[in-house]
């Protein structure tokens, strides 16, 4: 926590009540007593303008008792802890007690260890609820279409660095459904995470993040114990490290600091932006935010086809052998691993290679293959460069090679969409293909695009969707994070966001116009 717990005091006794407040000081130098008082009157209004972790309250007293003072309390402290003071074992005090949802007692005379051991017990309590309120808060500003709002911020006091981790490139939910990298962010064990926390005197939580392919962490620190930038620094390449993977590159941007957990879209959209603008495709990296120069919108705007693309792309013409296609596409991969290519230049220059081999080519096959789409399922330009050929013998060939060695591709491009019909809700991914059909992931998703025009993952989000909607019509009150789970997102914020981007409005503003056509 950010603050010392704070605790009031509540007896009528003025000697109990000197003995209470030299115990609870004594326990630990976490714990505040910010207030007494001698009846309940007073301490109410005490009460409602400091609004403390924990009350500690005698029952009987003049004006107002305890039960009294905790049940008028309650409308504006709902989640301030109380603790009943009494030398009185009475049932009915007792039940009236449980009612109002009293989290303990103490009885007179206080035993100091019984009231440490309390004390020990609520202070984990708090603990637990701050870390939900900053798990709550950091969520809620992190996502990009947040429907929901915070009434607090429980940062004050604290600094903010976010270390923002890709599982391959950085790309919309359309494009990396099945990729590995998403299974990889979603399955990883973070425990490790408590070492380095601890042995760094930092908070340090794992979040969703924006994208499948991502996890966010937040790494807090509080002001009655800075961290130097430098140790933060030292922390964040140390979860880099434990990150690494075989099966995909993992790039991770550490954040500038953000202080009292103040305008964090900004630095999200900042963050996002650096990283887009400066992963190196197949390499796994790490770096922080203020290393890189400002990367304004214009610069991606700007983004321009490299020279040594435009002189390889000489060779397209009309019909191309495989051969050729070979060499082109050896030769791109080369180029961009040569000069550690970001991934919007890859992408800049995949768009104008894919393009010209279109306008040249007599095959009639138009592009079917967003370039963010061939970098999301690739994860080496190994595999960038088996993805290329396969698209550019499309494009310059007409078909396939490899087609011709499986007689009934069409066949298996149904029965790949009927597995997708049957499991769209559950987990699926490119490597599943293998595993259930006996071909390589990135053959099946040729044939299927092939067939139905459609890549799978865009299939998927579509049999989504479409469930969604239909949920939505046929139970207008259903909760959000039900109909979510239903068709196969376990996280509401990244189904609404997804649910957003491809209907073009919210599922809650889908919800309320269809309950109005009703």
């Amino acid at each position: 926590m950010s603050h010392k717990i704070q605790i009031m005091l509540v007896e009528d006794e003025p000697a109990i009540l000197r003995g209470l407040s030299a115990n609870i000081t004594q326990c630990s130098k976490d714990y505040e007593i910010i207030g007494t008082a001698y009846n309940g009157i007073d301490a109410l209004e005490a009460i409602r303008t400091q609004k403390p972790d924990i009350v500690i309250t005698d029952i009987r007293m003049p004006m107002m008792d305890g039960l009294d003072l905790i049940e008028a309390a309650r409308e504006f402290c709902p989640d301030t802890y109380f603790v009943i003071l009494t030398g009185y074992a009475e049932f009915e005090y007792a039940k009236r007690a449980m009612k109002l949802q009293v989290v303990d007692y103490l009885l007179k005379p206080v035993d100091p260890d019984a009231l440490e051991e309390l004390l020990g017990r609520l202070e984990e309590k708090l603990l637990q609820n701050s870390e939900k309120d900053i798990r709550n808060y950091l969520t809620q500003n992190l996502s990009r279409d947040s429907e929901h709002t915070v009434d607090y911020n429980p940062l004050e006091g604290s600094t903010l660095y976010f270390l923002f981790a890709f599982y391959g490139t950085v790309a919309s939910g359309m494009y990396i459904e099945l990729a590995t990298g998403s299974l990889i962010a979603r399955d990883s064990d973070y425990s490790f995470l408590d070492g380095i926390s601890e042995s760094c005197r930092m908070r340090i939580m794992a979040l969703r993040g924006n994208y499948l392919n991502e996890t966010v962490f937040a790494i807090l620190t509080d002001s009655d114990s800075p961290v130097s930038a430098k140790e933060v620094e030292e922390a964040a390449r140390r979860i880099h490290k434990q990150l690494f993977s075989e099966e995909v590159f993992v790039s991770c941007i550490l954040s500038n600091p953000i202080y009292e957990g103040l305008d964090i879209p900004s630095h999200v959209r900042s963050c996002y932006l650096c990283a887009a603008s400066h992963i190196i495709f197949g390499q796994s990296r790490f770096f922080c935010q203020n290393e890189k120069a400002p990367v304004e919108s214009g610069y991606i705007e700007n983004m321009t086809v490299t020279e040594e693309t435009k002189e390889l792309l000489k060779m397209l013409k009309p019909a191309m052998t495989p051969a050729d296609i070979e060499t082109l596409c050896q030769g791109l991969t080369g180029i961009w691993s040569e000069k550690d290519a970001t991934q919007l230049q890859i992408q800049t220059d995949l768009r104008y290679a894919l393009n010209t081999a279109a306008r040249k080519s007599d095959s009639g096959h138009e592009i079917s293959t967003d370039p963010a789409e061939l970098l999301a399922s690739s994860s080496s330009y190994e595999e960038l460069c088996q993805n290329l050929k396969l698209e550019f013998t499309k494009l310059c060939t007409g078909h396939s090679k490899a087609a011709d060695k499986v007689p009934h591709t069409q066949a298996l491009a149904w029965k790949v969409r009927d597995y997708l019909d049957q499991n769209y809700t559950c987990t699926v991914t490119y490597k599943n293909f293998t595993e259930i059909f006996g071909y390589n992931e990135k053959y099946i998703s040729y044939i299927f695009k092939e067939e139905f025009s459609i890549s799978p993952s865009k299939y998927i989000l579509k049999l989504r969707m479409t469930a969604a909607k239909n949920l939505m019509r046929q139970h207008p009150d259903m909760l959000l994070k039900d109909v979510a789970e239903a068709v196969g997102y376990d996280d509401q914020l990244y189904f609404s966001r997804v649910f957003k981007n491809s209907e073009g409005m919210s599922p809650k503003a889908y919800q309320k116009l269809e309950g109005e056509k009703k």
